[in-house]
C-alpha cells in the first residue's frame, strides 16, 4: 500500500480540503466547512489531519473527544485514489491521537455513518 505523508492541517489546506470533502459528497449545506474545522481546532478536543502525497491532499479525517469516548468525522479519500489503503491510514492516525489523549480508543462499530453516505 503506498504511503502517504499525514500531518495537522494547516490554515493553507482549507481549499484542498473543502475540495475534497465536495468530491466525497461530505459537505451539506447547514455545515459550513470552514466553521466546522475552526469549531474542531479551537475547542482544545479535536485535531483535522491531511494525507499528502507531491504536495496534494489525498485524504483527511476529523478526530475529536468528548472526555470519555473518540470521535471521527469527515474520513475522506479522493475518490481517485480509493482503495489504496488510505482511509485505513487516516484511521490508524486517528486512534494513535486519540489513544495518545489517555480516552477510551475509537470504536469502529461504534462510529455513527451518515445515512445518505454510500462509499
Amino acid at each position: 500500500m503506498p504511503d502517504i505523508a499525514i500531518r495537522n492541517y494547516a490554515p493553507a489546506d482549507f481549499e484542498q480540503v473543502r475540495a475534497l470533502w465536495q468530491r466525497c459528497g461530505l459537505t451539506r449545506p447547514w455545515n459550513d466547512p470552514a466553521d466546522d474545522i475552526k469549531l474542531c481546532i479551537s475547542s482544545g478536543h479535536g485535531a483535522v489531519l491531511v494525507g499528502e502525497a507531491a504536495g496534494d491532499i489525498l485524504s483527511s479525517i476529523m478526530v475529536g473527544h468528548d472526555g470519555h469516548r473518540g470521535w471521527v468525522y469527515y474520513l475522506a479519500v479522493d475518490p481517485g485514489h480509493a482503495r489504496l489503503g488510505y482511509g485505513r491510514q487516516m484511521m490508524k492516525a486517528a486512534e494513535a491521537r486519540v489513544a495518545g489523549i489517555d480516552r477510551e480508543i475509537v470504536d469502529p462499530a461504534a462510529m455513527p455513518v451518515m445515512a445518505d453516505h454510500d462509499r
